[in-house]
């Protein structure tokens, strides 16, 4: 398979889940003979794509430029102290990027209404089921400062009415 994960601390990205809170309680020891407990590390990837869409009343065929943040939890790797390897991240969302950059977002299955929200609920679908660890996706179009855009958390709660 694809997918990003390992139950074992090596070189390669962690599976969050039932191991992580043990793994948060063990200790390990610095070079200077200091214990510190296991905490729970975030890391993020950005990327960007550009692609175009409409959607009908609201506005014609236009076009965006994107950015996107992937934020991922996980327990640091003991010799490495990362959750995530970045690289191997990187190379599982270049193929999904390869999907969207310089295309017609309307086209794309799941996308048919691609809306900021619609996009943003894509990408964290897409992502998480290749990326574990993945909590959240943020998608900006516009230039800093003067941009629009989306986060979406990978486990909403219902808020009850």
């Amino acid at each position: 398979s694809d997918r990003i994960t390992t139950d074992s601390h090596d070189s390669r990205t962690l599976r969050t889940g039932s191991n992580a809170k043990a793994l948060m309680e063990e200790r390990r020891t610095q070079g200077d003979g200091a214990s510190l407990r296991y905490q729970m590390l975030e890391t993020f990837k950005q990327f960007t794509f550009e692609a175009a869409h409409q959607t009908p009343p609201y506005s014609g065929l236009h076009g965006h430029s994107f950015t996107v943040s992937v934020y991922m939890k996980g327990t640091p790797d003991p010799r490495y102290g990362w959750s995530h390897n970045l690289d191997q991240v990187e190379h599982a969302i270049a193929k999904i990027k390869s999907r969207i950059d310089h295309k017609y977002l309307n086209d794309i299955a799941g996308l048919e209404v691609p809306t900021l929200e619609n996009v943003t609920c894509w990408l964290l679908a897409q992502i998480s089921e290749v990326v574990d660890g993945v909590d959240r996706v943020q998608v900006r179009r516009g230039l800093e400062g003067s941009s629009e855009g989306c986060i979406i958390h990978a486990q909403m709660k219902r808020i009850a009415s």
